[in-house]
């Protein structure tokens, strides 16, 4: 995959790498995270045949993982699916019957009540995950690295291709973190982008990615 920012050279989005683009500019900063976040023109996503595809599509952003809320939610469409086709048929069958007993226990008590009402029994197992609200365990949401590990095993476990898209990771993960985050990135498959506001002097931290820096002058630097 390649990603193309106005001008600049494009970035070419590795499988198995981390792709880390940092800037000492304000602008460029803004443009990438808004572009990222699909509130301007001015990022282009193609595939390796140079066909341009959306960014929304290609592209999972979690921006910045260390402030804001992460919500397991923009996953549960996947999730559902990944779970109920690992579903045995006796474990199928259990949660079935579960929720049969559920609506069973709500009707009885219904009977109770001097009002015509009845229960519409859905036995619908994805509408069933849902119910259970399924989510992270608190102690991963409030781990910023766990929250990263999380997703990247969504990704592996539901056969979420799309890119993961951060910023600012060297802020909250230290070095050894950030080691395992490229070890953890080249295990599963999959890539990863991480815009950085940083200064050029800071680029050993990175040394296991593919390095690109725009300075306040709008030069590119590869490393």
């Amino acid at each position: 995959m390649k990603l193309s920012y106005a001008t600049h050279q494009e970035v070419d989005v590795k499988v198995g790498k981390i792709s880390v683009i940092a800037t000492d500019n304000p602008v460029v900063y803004r443009d990438m995270v808004f572009g990222f976040r699909g509130k301007n023109d001015l990022l282009r996503v193609y595939d390796d045949q140079f066909e341009e595809q959306k960014i929304e599509s290609t592209i999972d952003w979690l921006g910045d993982v260390a402030d804001a809320e992460f919500d397991v939610k923009k996953y549960v469409t996947e999730i559902s699916k990944t779970t109920m086709a690992g579903l045995t048929e006796n474990n199928r069958n259990k949660t079935i019957e579960a929720i049969q007993n559920l609506y069973n226990v709500i009707q009885s008590d219904l009977f109770m009540v001097d009002l015509p009402l009845q229960v519409a029994v859905d036995l619908d197992l994805k509408r069933a995950l849902t119910f259970c609200k399924v989510h992270f365990d608190e102690g991963v949401m409030n781990n910023p690295y766990g929250i990263i590990e999380s997703v990247i095993k969504v990704h592996e476990e539901c056969s979420i291709g799309n890119c993961v898209a951060l910023t600012n990771v060297a802020h909250y993960l230290d070095a050894e973190q950030f080691k395992d985050l490229c070890a953890l990135i080249k295990d599963s498959g999959l890539s990863m982008i991480i815009i950085e506001f940083t200064e050029l002097e800071f680029q050993e931290f990175y040394k296991e990615c593919d390095f690109t820096f725009i300075d306040q002058d709008f030069v590119d630097w590869h490393g």
